[in-house]
């Protein structure tokens, strides 16, 4: 099973630290707001994007190869 955890700013600052592809994610105001995670080595989405986005709020994990998974938190 995969251990999934919400992603806050502490959580968001030891993605960065550990996950040399993933880049932070600002709004207009220049605020973070998320993270962008890489696919896995050579996958893409069908309009060629190459990442997927967690927001703070969602549940990220990595599964046991590595890949992560992204669970956006139900709206309010």
């Amino acid at each position: 099973m995969t251990d999934l955890y919400r992603l806050t700013p502490q959580t968001l600052g030891d993605i960065l630290e550990s996950e040399p592809k993933a880049v932070a994610v600002f709004d207009d105001d220049m605020r973070v707001t998320g993270v962008e995670l890489p696919l896995p080595d050579g996958m893409a989405y069908a309009d060629g994007g190459r990442t997927k986005t967690a927001l703070f709020g969602d549940r990220v994990g990595q599964d046991r190869y590595g890949h992560w998974l992204v669970f956006p938190a139900p709206p309010q």
